[in-house]
């Protein structure tokens, strides 16, 4: 596997992936196994055991012999094996708690030696400020608490006797994040870690003062450094810090903006230009407004992607911003417009502001787009816009805004736990929603509304809480609809079921619309009600049989007696053919408990046969 790693990686596509011939290299460096065992059909073991270094010692340092030779270039192969000599510096914990051997603390000591002796050597002869600064990182990595005594001390000495470039601190900058930076202690000391990477912003700003006098000359080199990380697919976790530390210096923060937006790779350095403008926008938010506006009217679509992540005002906000925010929400890119609504999510403390921001939101369509259907709910949710400062016009169309998105799955079921709020407040809204859901459903060809979203176990958009006199109204227009309805029965069937509920007054109105001419959907109403519902309410049972005659009493009492025989949905725990069983017991049980009322004998007779049949 070895060989076939180096044979990979002459090839001219071996590193323009995220995927390298190194991967393979990374395994054949792991330090121990692990394995998974069946011990018989109910057990099965899992484990860790040490390497047989005498089989594994000569392929080992194969690989690390290729690494040093690879630590000769300056490009991303290079990197690469930095990387790879980093992870062997350290101690880390055995799989499954397994303490480790004398031999194997021995040969694993001799690689970590080997691989700090490598990055050493290369380290004095490295001519790329990245790679300058990625040995660096990896030397200063090891003098880490997680590290053997030896290597740390050894580390430490030679930080001691390590002077970075200008141009190398600048890429440590660039590539090191705060919590990459080595913990020295086992106690933690967040003062400590603020002072080190302090010093280091602190190093890397004076080096690029160094570098270049002028304010275009410091952007351009900031900028250059940046690309080589990017085109290496290095991290550069630490750049937003670096610039934070750059925001007493204005001048500076706008002539990166303006070279960034020209340059080459501006696609790419799209989240880096977010991290310009967000500190732009703390310094002087009237300049971060203009430049925001220049960009939505003509700038390139990374410029405008990384003012709308920078929307958001944390204090202070004017009508300005909002007036921006709407300004976004009409953009086509359902990103951008997404960003606009996540700026309102998080705006809703400035009270004065809160008329202005939720004619913004409502402004807003989210086009069938899910991402932005999700962002709206947002607008609307603790930290956004009280759903009380809604009138029933606008939240009509703000619950209009989710009939096209088709997905309301999607985003953890954002849209149903959003209307489900909002019907306590505006249920017939909510509901004039449902029913157009249904009816562009039953006009595209398609069921719209997922069984899911009214299901009567599962329920993600409830009427429970809605008061009962209003239930009841609009479970009369669902037995309305649903006796003019010729398709989507199912539907309107689970709508009544879970707007109407199953009290007397909801059973009270399937009974005022019995009739013979309305039998197959009495029928459907049944199929669709809670399990059993012959047992639960006899009474109302009873009384809907007496209405139908003859062949019509044969199909509605068939319904009972199928729909009591079905299992229904619902969580258990256990064996299936356990559940199967207690279920069947408990179906005993409430048919030996039901009346034996001979004017329902043949409800009896079914579900006596129902149960013998299975």
């Amino acid at each position: 596997m070895l060989l076939q790693a180096i044979r990979l990686a002459q090839r001219p596509d071996a590193f323009t992936g995220e995927f390298t011939p190194y991967a393979i290299i990374k395994q054949i460096l792991e330090r121990e196994g692990e394995f998974t065992e069946w011990q018989d059909e109910n057990a099965m073991s899992i484990g860790s055991f040490g390497l047989n270094y005498a089989a594994v010692g000569p392929v080992r340092e194969s690989a690390l012999d290729y690494l040093e030779f690879a630590l000769a270039g300056d490009d991303r192969p290079a990197y690469l094996a930095v990387g790879l000599l980093e992870t062997l510096l350290f101690n880390y914990l055995r799989r499954m708690g397994r303490a480790s051997s004398e031999e194997e603390d021995r040969w694993q000591n001799r690689e970590r030696e080997r691989s700090l002796t490598m990055l050493l050597a290369r380290y004095h002869s490295a001519k790329s400020p990245l790679l300058e600064a990625h040995i660096y990182s990896a030397i200063r990595s090891a003098t880490a608490i997680q590290c053997p005594p030896a290597i740390r001390e050894n580390a430490q000495a030679a930080l001691a006797n390590m002077v970075l470039t200008d141009a190398g601190a600048v890429a440590d900058a660039i590539y090191t994040a705060r919590h990459e930076l080595p913990m020295l202690d086992t106690q933690f000391d967040s003062g400590e870690q603020e002072r080190a990477i302090t010093a280091l912003l602190q190093r890397a700003r004076s080096s690029l003062e160094r570098l270049a006098p002028v304010t275009a000359g410091r952007a351009k080199i900031l900028i250059d450094q940046l690309a080589v990380c990017i085109s290496a697919r290095v991290t550069t976790g630490g750049f937003g810090q670096f610039v934070s530390m750059l925001r007493d210096d204005q001048a500076l923060l706008c002539e990166i903006a303006d070279q960034m937006e020209l340059h080459p790779q501006k696609d790419a350095l799209s989240a880096h230009l977010s991290s310009v403008l967000y500190a732009l926008h703390i310094v002087d938010p009237t300049e971060f407004r203009r430049r925001a506006r220049l960009a939505i009217q003509s700038g390139p679509r990374s410029t405008v992607g990384a003012a709308a992540n920078n929307l958001r005002v944390w204090e202070g906000a004017t009508t300005e911003d909002v007036d921006l925010i709407q300004l976004y929400g009409e953009h086509p890119d359902p990103i951008v417009r997404g960003e606009a609504l996540f700026a309102i999510a998080y705006m809703g403390k400035f009270a004065n502001l809160r008329s202005q921001m939720k004619a913004a939101a409502l402004a807003i369509d989210p086009s069938a787009n899910e991402y932005v259907a999700d962002k709206l709910t947002d607008a609307f949710g603790p930290y956004g816009i009280p759903l009380t400062m809604l009138t029933r016009l606008e939240a009509e169309k703000l619950a209009s805004r989710f009939l096209p998105v088709h997905d309301w799955d999607s985003h953890q079921q954002a849209i149903p736990r959003f209307l489900n709020n909002l019907l306590q407040l505006f249920p017939d809204e909510v509901f004039g929603l449902l029913e157009a859901r249904i009816a562009q459903g039953i006009k595209e060809g398609r069921t719209t509304l997922r069984l899911r979203d009214l299901d009567p176990v599962d329920t993600n958009i409830s009427f429970s809480g809605v008061p009962q006199e209003k239930r009841i109204e609009l479970g009369h227009r669902c037995i309305d609809l649903l006796m003019k309805s010729e398709r989507e029965m199912d539907m309107y069937c689970r709508l009544f079921w879970t707007v109407a509920g199953y009290d007397d007054a909801a059973l009270e109105l399937v009974l005022s619309a019995a009739a013979p001419q309305s039998t197959s959907k009495i029928v459907w109403l049944i199929e669709r009600a809670i399990p059993r519902l012959a047992f639960h309410n006899p009474t109302f049972t009873k009384q809907l049989i007496q209405q139908f005659q003859g062949d019509q009493r044969k199909e509605i009492v068939a319904a009972f007696a199928h729909q009591a025989g079905t299992l229904g949905r619902g969580p258990f725990a256990g064996r299936y053919e356990e559940m199967v069983a207690e279920r069947s017991r408990e179906y005993d049980r409430q048919l030996a408990d039901l009346p034996k009322d001979p004017d329902v004998r043949d409800l009896l007779d079914a579900l006596e046969e129902r149960r013998s049949a299975e």
